[in-house]
């Protein structure tokens, strides 16, 4: 071989050599990039008494540590709370926002209520635009008032609108590849008072109704483009479990979380139900599960993903 051949591949070799080097660097480069942007990340409120004492004691904060305990085993290290006073309106949306600013692309978020639901006057007209009734959804954080008062004039309810939109800065923010999960252990109607000295329900049977103003605001429409699982439906009453006392579909998501194994979402939903339906009050409630579900799994944000299976949502 004479030398300029030598020569010639000893210098293809290197710069083979230092390419591959410098595509290793990149792959791995690319790898931690990815391996930061997919946090697990987490809001939980609960809450079990309010400001306004017309409202029953439920056992809400008693969710919390169970909720929590559920996501460490799945691998969040952000996990963000409010309990009961900790839980005020202001709180509930500043905490959202904090998650909303702290989210990256691919996040997977993980959203926890746990506290009484009341409907609320439709102000701007999304919910008859729709096909529904006179009443958005809410949520009802520490500082909401039972009815219309002086302190309260519907402005502490976190109603479904506002909900809609604070979800939809997350999912801008996560991006097509986030994963976003709302878990409801509330209800929307049915008993704010106990039924029995067992029996404890999460709601208001009397709406929150508002004086309409003169000049409602324009309704704006929000894609449900996350997965939302509600304890019951909007007519139904959320009662909560006897022994121990919490939330019926936080306690049973723990239970089936725990068991470590990757099921559809199909298998969640009926497993949560069967186990409402054996654990009294034996009353008619009905969980459901609404919002994107062909986009993820209800186990993508329960199990690490090492535990995890090929199986589709």
């Amino acid at each position: 071989m004479c030398l300029q051949s030598a020569f010639f591949i000893n210098f293809v070799v290197e710069y083979v050599l230092a390419d591959m080097k410098h595509l290793l660097t990149l792959i791995l480069l690319l790898a931690s990039i990815t391996a930061v942007a997919m946090e697990r990340r987490a809001l939980v409120i609960g809450i079990g008494t309010y400001a306004d004492k017309s409202w029953a004691k439920i056992n809400g904060d008693r969710d919390v540590p169970i909720v929590t305990k559920m996501l460490r085993n799945a691998g969040y290290s952000h996990i963000r709370t409010l309990v009961n006073a900790q839980a005020t309106k202001t709180a509930i949306v500043d905490a959202f926002r904090k998650l909303t600013a702290e989210c990256r692309a691919g996040d997977i978020v993980y959203i926890h209520f746990s506290g009484h639901g009341q409907e609320v006057t439709d102000i701007d007209g999304d919910e008859r635009l729709h096909g529904g009734g006179a009443y958005d959804q809410s949520w009802v954080p520490y500082d909401a008032s039972l009815r219309y008062c002086a302190a309260d004039r519907g402005d502490r309810h976190l109603i479904d609108d506002e909900l809609a939109a604070l979800l939809t800065a997350i999912r801008r923010k996560v991006g097509a590849a986030g994963k976003i999960l709302v878990v409801a252990d509330a209800c929307h109607s049915g008993g704010s008072t106990r039924c029995d000295d067992n029996d404890t329900a999460r709601g208001a049977f009397d709406a929150f109704v508002i004086p309409k103003p003169a000049k409602a605001p324009k309704p704006k429409n929000y894609a449900e483009d996350w997965i939302t699982v509600s304890a019951c439906k909007s007519y139904q009453t959320n009662y909560e479990l006897r022994n121990p006392k919490c939330g019926k579909i936080t306690y049973a998501l723990s239970i089936i979380a725990g068991e470590g194994k990757f099921i559809s979402n199909i298998q969640t939903l009926k497993r949560i139900n069967d186990f409402i339906n054996s654990n009294a009050p034996l009353e008619c409630q009905t969980p459901t599960i609404t919002g994107n579900t062909s986009m993820c799994n209800i186990f993508d944000f329960l199990l690490k993903n090492d535990k995890k299976s090929n199986q589709n949502p």
